[in-house]
């Protein structure tokens, strides 16, 4: 029975000393293992070890100018991932639709009793909105834009709606402009 417990004490201590080099270094952040920035900065100090360990950069010196080095790369990355999003054209498209809400609120005189309102609705929706409804005041649009504001007592009419969609010489769009 005493050999057996040797050897749960032995394993017990091999879990204890097998606690790795990264994690003793981790540790002296001052950190928590809790906390969000013990698992960055355990991450940052592998990534450091990870790129002193690399062909050719043996006997490196850790020094200001290696780990400015490495912050230059790491924002170089970042700038060329930033400027991927930001060129892309659906990027563009959302952003120009949130810039033109933007404008809109902006040159808005709120204190002339005026209430801005967002209804999502794509044009999918919009058309099968209407080609399910017999005739045009049936549809939902209609009914909440005119029937629940403009014909209630009460009711607070719009002024203007405004739609941002691209329109095509396709036959869906077509359908959809004339309604």
């Amino acid at each position: 029975m005493k050999e057996e417990q040797k050897k749960a004490v032995a394993v017990e201590t091999k879990e204890v000393e097998q606690v790795s080099l990264l994690d003793e270094i981790a540790q002296a952040t001052k950190l928590k293992p809790s906390d969000e920035a013990y698992s960055l900065a355990k991450r940052g100090i592998e990534a450091l070890i990870s790129q002193l360990l690399e062909p050719g950069k043996e006997g490196l010196k850790v020094s200001k100018a290696v780990l400015d080095s490495m912050i230059a790369e790491i924002d170089k990355k970042l700038s060329l991932q930033l400027d991927a999003i930001l060129h892309q054209q659906e990027f563009q498209k959302l952003e120009s639709a949130w810039r033109s809400l933007k404008f809109l609120v902006d040159g808005t005189d709120f204190r002339e009793n005026v209430k801005l309102e967002v209804l999502q609705v794509t044009k999918d929706q919009l058309l099968e909105d209407f080609e399910d409804a017999p005739e045009v005041p049936k549809s939902g649009l209609y009914k909440t834009v005119y029937t629940s504001e403009y014909g209630t007592f009460g009711g607070k009419p719009y002024a203007a709606l405004i739609g941002n969609y691209d329109f095509s010489a396709g036959p869906q769009d077509i359908k959809l402009l004339q309604y």
